[in-house]
């Protein structure tokens, strides 16, 4: 498979709400923090979130509110033997 971006995507779109395995990406635009979270938190499914900001205080403060197992800021994975696991269905 070749690596695909889907733009403009919302959270009504199947692609939004199902788990993709392979080199895809989809975009969501959003106006705020708050808008940015809730598009986040809006799925079945909380395995990872990834959050990227040069602001850590911003990056502590979007983490705490995702709903997810593991959280990776700024592409910095996990620590080894940490936990590994999602929330949700």
């Amino acid at each position: 498979v070749h690596p695909t971006l889907f733009a403009d995507c919302d959270s009504s779109m199947t692609i939004m709400q199902e788990e993709i395995f392979g080199p895809v990406l989809c975009i969501a635009s959003f106006n705020s923090e708050e808008e940015a979270i809730d598009i986040a938190n809006d799925t079945n499914y909380g395995l990872t979130n990834y959050v990227y900001s040069t602001d850590v205080v911003r990056r502590r403060r979007m983490a705490r509110k995702l709903k997810s197992g593991m959280v990776e800021m700024n592409g910095v994975a996990r620590e080894p033997g940490s936990p590994f696991g999602g929330m949700k269905a």
